[in-house]
């Protein structure tokens, strides 16, 4: 007799709980995503074209949806789980951070709102939306909070592309994201800011990528300068928070 699927609402689970369940299901996403990522490299070695994202659909044994986004721009191709969340009409995007650690802590969940200004201010194109928070994902992995209000209720964030504002929802202990600002609509002030930003990113990357390399001493410098730099940028940043706080709140 079939297993019937147990379905789990994943909007009222805590962040270790949705943590817990990528780490439950890791191996044979992977393993899935792996025989899928085998045909494209051969694929692209003999000359054929190929996407350079794309995503792996799983349905877990306990009713939810994971998509499993793929960069296929290097021969070791960089894997994003996200979970489904939300409804049909309204779904959100929940990225769990250090998804293969045991410990995954934070959860980032990414509102319909935001990718659609993503969407409008990066792209300006018309794509199905599983590109779309795909195409985000594997562009902007990095981030640097930038602002932060007093009781640490709402943050920025610094991407690649762009900023990300969010929300702390403390009831189940993760960042929404609720809106998107692409680069080209900061003012000129703000552009230069960005640019400082953008150097700490590749620095961040840097390490991020060479983590096996480096010493926990070189973190701590890296953090330091951040700390430091952020200190002189603060006004900037929150000029641009206020510029949207309406849109965030929507």
């Amino acid at each position: 007799m079939k297993r019937q699927v147990q379905h789990t609402d994943i909007n009222k689970l805590k962040s270790h709980e949705i943590g817990q369940l990528v780490i439950n299901n890791w191996k044979r996403i992977e393993y899935v995503c792996h025989r899928r990522t085998e045909r494209v490299i051969s694929a692209i070695k003999h000359g054929q074209k190929y996407d350079d994202v794309s995503c792996v659909e799983w349905t877990s044994p306990e009713g939810l949806l994971f998509w499993l986004f793929v960069d296929y721009r290097h021969q070791t191709p960089v894997m994003i789980p996200c979970i489904v969340g939300g409804t049909n009409e309204r779904p959100k995007f929940y990225f769990p951070q250090n998804y293969i650690d045991t410990g995954a802590a934070q959860i980032d969940c990414y509102t319909y709102h935001f990718m659609e200004r993503y969407r409008q201010r990066t792209s300006k194109l018309v794509m199905p939306m599983r590109e779309v928070v795909g195409r985000f994902a594997l562009a902007n992995i990095s981030n640097i909070c930038i602002w932060q209000d007093e009781d640490d209720s709402c943050r920025a964030f610094a991407v690649r592309q762009g900023l990300a504002f969010a929300k702390a929802d403390r009831v189940y202990n993760r960042w929404i994201y609720t809106t998107y600002v692409s680069n080209d609509m900061l003012g000129e002030t703000q552009r230069e800011a960005k640019a400082i930003i953008q150097e700490l990113l590749d620095r961040q990357d840097t390490l991020f990528n060479g983590a096996k390399k480096y010493h926990q001493a070189e973190w701590d410098l890296l953090d330091a300068v951040i700390t430091q730099k952020l200190k002189r940028l603060r006004p900037i940043a929150q000029e641009i928070y206020n510029s949207y706080y309406e849109e965030i709140n929507e």
